[in-house]
């Protein structure tokens, strides 16, 4: 018999600028990481924290978006 595996849930979200960024700032105290090929900006969040990170001004009004 097979044995199902249960999904875990992610442990980290990926939220990313939603245009390229001139310089890195840091969001809900989080640091930014560029990534090189569009010069964007991401945030590795901590699963438990999304909903903080989510409150954020940046957030709210769309300039940092869920990748």
């Amino acid at each position: 018999m097979a044995e199902t595996k249960k999904k875990e849930a992610p442990k980290e979200v990926v939220y990313e600028s939603r245009n390229p960024e001139p310089l890195q700032f840091d969001c809900a105290d989080i640091r930014s990481i560029r990534v090189a090929a569009d010069n964007r900006l991401q945030w590795i969040v901590d699963a438990a924290d999304e909903a903080r990170f989510k409150q954020h001004h940046f957030v709210v009004t769309g300039r940092i978006v869920k990748k």
